[in-house]
Order: C-alpha cells, then sequence, then structure tokens
C-alpha cells in the first residue's frame, strides 16, 4: 500500500541553514496484526504523566488495510481502540471504533482513501467524564444492583464506543495504550464469523486539540476607619477564581480552587472609657482571618468538577455534605 501524508498534514521543516532544509520525521507507528483470534486484542502502550482536563479532544488519523490482497476481511470487521488511564487493566477509559479498510490499489495520491474519515479518532474528553457521572449517579441511585464502582459502564456515539471501567482520572494519565480488536461474536445475526484476522494498521498524528482557555478572574476590597480617638478599624477581603494566576506562570501549573478570604483587625484603646485621672492605657487587639477554598474539582474524583458531580446527588443534604468535604479552610 502506498504511504502518503493525512490530509491537511504537511510534515515540518528544519532550516539548518538558508541552503539546507530538513524535513522533520512524522511520528506514527504500523501495527502488524497477524491472525488474531475472536474476541482477543493486542495493543502498544506507553507509560505516561498527563493532565488533559485542559483539553477537549484527542485526535488521531487511522488507517488499516488486508495484510494480504485474498484475506477475507471487510469493514468493521476490526476495530481499534486508545485506553487512558491509571492503569492497563482496572481503572481506564477506553474509547473504540470500528475499521474501514483502504483497498489494495488505492493511488498514493487519494490521501482521503489512504485515512478515511470514517476511521478517524476523535474523542470527546468531556463525554468520557459524563459517562464515569452516569455510572457513579447509576450506581447511587440503585445500591443493590451488581454494578459495582470497578464495572464497566458503555455508551454508544455515532457508532463509536465509550468505554469505563475503574475510577480513571484525566487529571493524571499514567498510561497511554492504542490497539486493534477482534470483536467477540455477540448475537448470532450479528455478522461476525469468528475467524481470525490479519490486517496492518497505521496510526499517525496523536494530539490534543480544543484548549480550554477559560481564564480566572480575582479581586479585592480594602476599608479602614477611625472610631474617633478610640482606635481603628480595617476590614480587607479577596476573592479569586480558578485559573486565574501571574503572567509568568505555567497554564498547567493554575491554581483549580476559588478561594475566598477575609481579614479585619480592630485596635483599641479601652483606657479611653476611664476617667482621664486614672491616667491607664489598656490597648487591646483583635485579629480575624479566615481563607476558604472551594476546588474546582472534587478531590475525590478529581477529573470531575465539583458542582458538576454535586447536583447528581438526591438531596440537599447529600450535596451539603460533598461540599463541606471538598472545602478547604485555613
Amino acid at each position: 500500500m502506498p504511504y502518503n501524508l493525512p490530509p491537511n498534514i504537511e510534515r515540518e521543516s528544519w532550516y539548518a541553514t538558508s541552503s539546507q532544509v530538513t524535513e522533520l520525521n512524522e511520528q506514527a507507528l504500523s501495527l502488524d496484526i497477524q491472525d488474531l483470534t475472536s474476541g482477543d486484542a493486542r495493543a502498544i502502550y506507553r507509560n505516561s504523566q498527563y493532565d488533559l482536563r485542559y483539553y477537549g479532544k484527542l485526535k488521531m488519523f487511522v488507517h488499516a488495510e488486508k495484510k494480504f490482497e485474498d484475506d477475507d476481511l471487510y469493514d468493521g470487521d476490526l476495530s481499534l481502540f486508545v485506553r487512558l488511564g491509571s492503569d492497563y487493566t482496572n481503572n481506564y477509559y477506553e474509547y473504540e471504533v470500528p475499521l474501514q479498510l483502504t483497498p489494495w490499489g488505492t493511488m498514493a495520491a487519494d490521501r482521503a482513501a489512504i485515512w478515511p474519515e470514517a476511521n478517524n479518532v476523535e474523542i470527546d474528553l468531556q463525554k468520557l467524564v459524563e459517562i464515569k457521572t452516569n455510572r457513579n449517579r447509576a450506581i447511587r441511585s440503585n445500591p443493590n444492583s451488581e454494578m459495582s464502582p470497578y464495572a464497566a459502564y458503555s455508551e454508544m456515539h455515532d457508532g463509536r464506543k465509550y468505554n469505563v471501567v475503574g475510577t480513571p482520572n484525566l487529571g493524571k494519565v499514567k498510561v497511554v495504550m492504542v490497539g486493534v480488536r477482534n470483536p467477540r461474536k455477540q448475537t448470532l445475526g450479528d455478522g461476525n464469523d469468528m475467524m481470525p484476522k490479519s490486517a496492518i494498521i497505521w496510526i499517525n498524528e496523536m494530539r490534543l486539540s480544543d484548549y480550554i482557555n477559560r481564564g480566572g478572574i480575582a479581586a479585592m476590597a480594602l476599608a479602614r476607619t477611625n472610631l474617633a480617638d478610640v482606635g481603628n478599624l480595617s476590614l480587607y477581603t479577596s476573592y479569586t477564581t480558578a485559573g486565574f494566576g501571574n503572567l509568568e506562570d505555567k497554564l498547567n501549573t493554575l491554581e483549580l480552587v476559588n478561594m475566598f478570604n477575609i481579614q479585619s483587625t480592630l485596635n483599641l484603646e479601652l483606657g479611653k472609657f476611664l476617667p482621664d485621672s486614672w491616667d491607664m492605657h489598656i490597648p487591646l487587639y483583635v485579629d480575624y482571618n479566615n481563607q476558604i477554598g472551594s476546588p474546582e474539582y472534587n478531590p475525590l474524583d478529581p477529573d470531575v468538577k465539583l458542582r458538576d458531580d454535586v447536583r447528581t446527588y438526591s438531596t440537599q443534604a447529600e450535596r451539603d455534605s460533598i461540599r463541606d468535604i471538598a472545602r478547604q479552610h485555613k
């Protein structure tokens, strides 16, 4: 099969000198699958440390073809899956897409046929979190069900399958896995012949997109007053929302906490309330300081926003309890 770049992708160029130009290599992989049995899968993985909460989608181009021209392989016989999670088997999100084959003899110039749009991976990261939230709500609403916090929970969207197992966290993705699956037969009429399959799969240009660039705000107020010649009172308050930071801060180091701070000081000369003849000085100083932090994300489920998680509880007492557990006091 002739190779060509995916549609709308161009290789970057590096200019060593004004006359020497080098095209940089692509970050791509080829998976050669031989006799993959029904219900089995093969995958590659990479250990990582990513915070994906700042992004909307994860995308990738995928190509599939028969290993040999006369192989008994058809569109949808194999599927590609992507796992994002804390480990490989117990805590992960999974996205699965059926693969469309590129026919043998396709011309190299036909980039759209080599990289069919139907194969494009486009993972809605927020959709993954919503599915986990739906699973958690189902567990709470029916505590006698057989579903446990580590049970698989799936939803279909446009022929693509979203799956959540365990308690994964997009804020700390430690494993990225990409693999090919020969789906197990589900019903008598689903068209699955349960035969081993062979194919060659190309994956290219895995990337994050739709950066969430919503910033934060900060406000402060300061008031001072003199209480005649008895003393003075000062009051300071500030409020900072998640995402606010200094210009030199990196985007992935910004605080994800809504912080409210109040500080008050009172200075009094109590001797003023006594007869002048007593000539007594009794200073009184009172200071009050309270800082309350409300995290943007639930500390017990760090990729679910606290306000969204609170809405999944049915009673006001439960909602107040979750807010109190998450609230930070200093």
